[in-house]
């Protein structure tokens, strides 16, 4: 991931569907307990490693959803990115909570330039 420049990614089912977000800080719940598990296919380790409960679902937004909305799903669920997703779970794309703060400070800036 870093080598690409990549902060993390999105992990689909045979069929597209969004079923995991992977980043360099899921590994923290890596103990010398199941550090095995880095070997074995990306659906096993997912499969086996679920009982740990140092993961969850990616955070999703639909694209009918407001700016508002997003803002406040990222405030509540205090992720610093989540995927577009349509209405079958495929994402479409990933939207981080820089891009969301760019838009409020645009928005601002054009409401006091009308001022």
């Amino acid at each position: 991931m870093a080598s690409k420049g990549f902060k993390g990614f999105a992990v689909v089912d045979d069929g597209g569907k969004l079923v995991f977000n992977i980043s360099p800080s899921d590994l923290k719940g890596i103990t010398a307990n199941n550090w095995h598990l880095l070997n074995k296919p990306l659906s096993e380790f997912l499969r086996e490693d679920r009982t740990r409960d140092w993961w969850w679902e990616p955070i999703c937004v639909d694209l009918d959803a407001s700016l508002y909305e997003t803002m406040q799903q990222f405030v509540c669920t205090k992720v610093h990115r989540m995927y577009i997703v349509d209405k079958a779970g495929i994402p479409t794309g990933e939207l981080n909570h820089k891009q969301v703060l760019r838009q409020v400070l645009e928005f601002v800036a054009s409401t006091q330039e009308l001022a």
